[in-house]
């Protein structure tokens, strides 16, 4: 009986070599991830014109990833309008598998994750950095929304923290904890900015950030008017018709609550050490 040969590497077959980009041009990965930025977002796309050329090419090659993860998770395009979220842990699974690719040095047949390598390789971006990131795409996708003011920091941290941290890296920040910690606190804030900001658009999409204990504590009763109901399993949905207000913008006790939440937030279990409160002195 013929037994079975041990196989052996391919005198014809060479291994690819790891490089960072999946071996694509650079100068290309560049234009196409501006392109990213350009069409996904003006704004970040004009404020990262604030870094020099290199810094600036970085971010938006880690903009092109972000993006790309985003619209995959959520089957969207470019942050367009939502698609079918059947299959949503096959798209979480595809994203992890091909960004450790790309941080492997493997080509990917994605521009965006191919960006990913390239800057992962000149900024030091390590696969635990980027799962950290990911972790909040999944968040997202599986309809996250807090309990506690505990769970909206994790998620916070997750879907903004752990992006300033990349961001310290892209900038080739000293290898400082100090550091990494204030660029994770800067995306927290950043955050908590987006969730007070769009309460309103979320509630119309059956979203909600505002952890359940806050609304618990105040009632259902914002501004004197019944702007959420309580769920048969304990948790709570913004009313969105109630929420359409002439002055929302002049929102005062969503602004109080946010200043006594930082104010008294003691951190228990938190990646990060705040000092706004240091600031002053």
């Amino acid at each position: 009986m013929n037994q079975a040969r041990p196989l052996v590497p391919s005198r014809f077959v060479r291994p690819s070599i790891p490089r960072p980009g999946g071996g694509r041009d650079r100068a290309a990965l560049v234009n196409e991830s501006y392109e990213a930025i350009a069409e996904g977002s003006r704004s970040f796309a004009f404020a990262s014109k604030l870094f020099d050329k290199p810094t600036r090419e970085r971010v938006w090659m880690l903009y092109a990833w972000c993006r790309r993860c985003d619209d995959l998770a959520d089957a969207q395009d470019k942050g367009g309008e939502l698609g079918d979220q059947a299959g949503i842990e096959d798209r979480l699974q595809a994203i992890k598998v091909l960004t450790r690719r790309a941080l492997e040095g493997g080509a990917t047949a994605d521009v965006a994750f191919d960006a990913l390598g390239q800057v992962a390789g000149e900024a030091g971006i390590t696969l635990d950095m980027a799962n950290e990131v990911i972790a909040g795409f999944a968040m997202d996708a599986n309809g996250f929304s807090p309990h506690s003011e505990k769970e909206l920091m994790r998620y916070c941290y997750h879907v903004a923290g752990a992006v300033g941290v990349l961001m310290a890296r892209v900038m080739f920040a000293p290898n400082d904890s100090f550091i990494y910690d204030r660029a994770c606190d800067l995306g927290l804030a950043f955050q908590l900015a987006n969730v007070a900001r769009d309460v309103i658009e979320d509630a119309a999409a059956g979203r909600c950030y505002l952890p359940d204990d806050w609304l618990e504590d105040a009632g259902h009763r914002f501004i004197g008017l019944d702007v959420a109901q309580k769920r048969e399993d304990g948790s709570w949905t913004l009313l969105p018709d109630s929420l359409d207000l002439p002055r929302q913008t002049d929102n005062f006790e969503a602004i109080r609550m946010g200043r006594v939440f930082l104010a008294e937030y003691d951190g228990a279990g938190r990646m990060f050490e705040p000092v706004w409160q240091d600031r002053e002195q």
